[in-house]
């Protein structure tokens, strides 16, 4: 009941399992990019009385995965950017599409945050370059992927051009996956729900 906004990665669906099985209460029907034979498959909830809608990306290719959501928040709108990369060696051209996908939607929000297991370090070039083009901050500064425990990576992220709006950022253990942790943060804005007020957050 305190989560509001949830991207899972790697989820391994496609069209054969009907959308009905993923309805959660409290939530809008999800968002869902389903796997294909390059990709893990990505699925976005959110809470269902925050303002929010898909917007397409008919240019994006099929085999680069990334979901592209414009949430209302009383009197700002972001673009949520839920990705997906596969491996460390695809990460260029990974972020090449999602540049220009940003490039083209920039124009229309100032708020920016990307959420996903990107299989790059933030100090790998592709990295540093893509950030420092949209001043993109990563909200998580610790360790998220242990597939090898003597040298734990920062791969999974929540990157976003307003740092000072969230707070609480980290990463935490669930025992939900063999070697990542859930990273997670508050977006330091309030939204009315069941005549209370409580802070943003997404993971």
């Amino acid at each position: 009941d305190n989560v509001d906004i949830i991207m899972i990665s790697e989820t391994k669906n496609d069209k054969s399992f009907p959308s009905n099985q993923f309805i959660m209460d409290g939530y809008s029907p999800p968002f869902r990019l389903d796997r294909n034979d390059h990709g893990g498959g990505i699925i976005v909830y959110i809470r269902d009385d925050i303002p929010c809608k898909e917007i397409k990306t008919y240019d994006l290719p099929h085999d680069v995965e990334g979901i592209f959501i414009e949430i209302n928040l009383r009197t700002s709108k972001w673009i949520l950017i839920g990705g997906y990369n596969p491996e460390k060696n695809y990460i260029s051209y990974f972020l090449n599409h999602i540049w220009k996908q940003l490039d083209n939607l920039i124009i229309t929000y100032d708020n920016i945050i990307l959420l996903g297991d990107l299989n790059s370090c933030l100090t790998e070039n592709n990295m540093i370059n893509f950030c420092d083009t949209y001043n993109l901050t990563n909200l998580i500064n610790e360790p998220t992927c242990y597939k090898n425990m003597e040298n734990p990576s920062s791969i999974d992220v929540i990157l976003t051009n307003r740092k000072k709006s969230f707070c609480n950022s980290s990463a935490l253990e669930t025992g939900l996956s063999d070697h990542h942790k859930m990273t997670v943060t508050v977006l330091k804005t309030y939204l009315k729900k069941r005549a209370c007020y409580r802070p943003l957050s997404c993971l």
